[in-house]
Formats: structure tokens, sequence, C-alpha cells
């Protein structure tokens, strides 16, 4: 497990943000993948000081493996400075173990797509097949089942990060194979494999956590659902989430699919912190921290992009 600084400072753009702004650390879904070069972060940044956990395809760190190293990074990090967990998919059943298990660690959450109704899913029954199948099939069926995670390139960051040799194809069938061979080589059938036994055991971890949840909470959540989700049903678990949740907000966002965070076209998780007051409750206290009222042009471009 590793955990990168995101967002423009990180690749030598800018300046390194200010140890006073609040701490932000995505939590990225099955694939492991932390997405620190996402435009989501360059909209973020100056709010936040933002990192990101990836784990790579060899990782077989266990879940107090990941939950450890979670509570080590933030309490090294934090330096009494308020903290935002951004999790998609999977990392929302990370975040919500942490932040149960350790409240005072965690100011705020942010859950988009929760995967912690995998284990009552269609998805569940498939998933631990997958590994099986020929490595040629495992192959190519990536790029086949990616229109049910999200809109058309979501992928590209992901691959991006992982297999950076491959250069983009314009011919269709060829593109198509890059995809596939670079999907496939960021969740093998060994790591997929795995990742589902991890998160099998998150949810059963979790679970009983949040039935025993009394009616006050010490973090801040935000909800967050595509109603295009063919892969999880997060309008639903959203829902649920939300009525076991003590002061929980909840947004569905219509078009928008699995693959939340990389639809930066459609999702701008800025204005959606904004409007759920979360931003401005963790940004309060710090003096240095940017005001969220547009005065230019160049800050209502930063806040609409």
């Amino acid at each position: 497990v590793k955990f990168d600084r995101a967002g423009p400072s990180a690749f030598g753009s800018g300046s390194v943000p200010g140890s006073k702004k609040p701490l932000l650390l995505f939590l990225p879904g099955i694939d492991g993948a932390g997405r620190s070069s996402s435009a989501q972060f360059r909209r973020l940044q100056p709010f936040f000081d933002c990192w990101t956990m990836d784990v790579g395809p060899e990782d077989r760190s266990g879940l107090e493996e990941l939950l450890a190293a979670l509570s080590t990074f933030i309490e090294e990090r934090r330096d009494d400075r308020q903290v935002l967990l951004v999790a998609e998919s999977m990392g929302a059943v990370l975040a919500l173990n942490l932040a149960l298990s350790q409240p005072e660690l965690v100011d705020a959450l942010c859950l988009i797509n929760p995967a912690t109704s995998y284990r009552r899913t269609p998805l569940s029954l498939v998933a631990p097949l997958l590994p099986s199948l020929p490595e040629n099939v495992y192959e190519t069926l990536p790029a086949v089942i990616t229109p049910l995670v999200g809109r058309l390139g979501w992928y590209e960051d992901v691959i991006t990060q992982r297999t950076a040799t491959e250069s983009k194809d314009t011919n269709f069938v060829d593109n198509f194979l890059r995809i596939s061979r670079g999907l496939s080589q960021v969740l093998p059938p060994a790591t997929l494999r795995f990742r589902e036994s991890l998160l099998r055991r998150g949810m059963r971890q979790l679970e009983p956590k949040l039935q025993q949840l009394q009616d006050s909470s010490s973090f801040a959540t935000l909800l967050l659902a595509g109603d295009a989700d063919a892969v999880l049903p997060s309008v639903a678990e959203t829902k649920r989430l939300q009525n076991l949740l003590p002061g929980a907000q909840r947004k569905v966002l219509p078009g928008v699919g699995h693959a939340f965070f990389d639809d930066v076209d459609n999702v701008n998780l800025l204005s959606l912190l904004t409007s759920a007051d979360i931003i401005q409750s963790l940004t309060r206290a710090s003096l240095d921290t940017p005001s969220l009222t547009p005065k230019t042009w160049l800050d209502r471009s930063l806040m609409q992009a």
C-alpha cells in the first residue's frame, strides 16, 4: 500500500498545498488505482491537501493491514487538521470500517456508489467465477463490460497509471485490445480473486457496526450515487445507508454510471461537497483557505470545470 499526493502540484505544477488545509484522502474501488492525476483533484486542491491510497495488483494486504495503513497515514499526516475520506465502491467499505472503529480519525465521509450492497447483488455470484476463465477470455472481458461501469473513456486514468507504455490506437480493434490488456493488468485474475474475498470480509466486519449505530455520529457523511450504475444498486444502497448513518446527506446524479469519480464531465465533486456544506465545515477554521464565493472568471471556471 502506498499513499501519493494528488493534484497538479504532485506533478510539479503549482505549489505544494499548505499544511493548514484539511486532509483529503481518496480510497479507490476494487482496481486499487489511486487516480492521483484526476481532474477532480485539480478542483479540490485549493481547499484540501489531497492524497490517494494506491494498492498495486501484486499487493495482498489483508483488511486489518489496510485499515492499519490508513490509520497510520492519517495519524502521521493530520497534524490537528480536519480529515475527509472520499471513497468509491469497495473503498467505501474500508472508509466506513475505519470511521466506525476509529471515529476520532475522521471528520467527514464522502461515499460514492458504495459497494456495501455487494453481498446482496447478482454480481457477488458471478465475480468469484471470473478468475477461472481462460486467459484469452479474461483479457477480452474488461473492454466488453466497460459500458456497464461508466462513460466511454472512464478507464484511461486507470490504464495510464498502471500501464503507461502502450500508445493509444485509432483502429477500433487495436484500441479494444489495448483497453482490455490494460484493465486485465490492473486487475489480474489472482488479484480479482483476492480483492473479492477482501470485500466480502470487509462487509462481514462492517454490517454489525452499521446496525449498532446510535442516534448521533461524530462525522458528517455525504452519500453519492449514479442512477445509471449498472454494476451495483447504488441508488437503493445509498438510501439504506442514509437511514443507518445519523445525519447523512444523499445525492443521486442522473446519467452517471459506476465509474462516478472518473466522470469529470458530469460530476463535479467540489460542487457536491460545497452543496452539502462539508467543505465549509471542514475549512472554517483554516485562515488560508480560499473563499468558496467565486470573485473572478477564473474562480468561476474552477468551480464549474
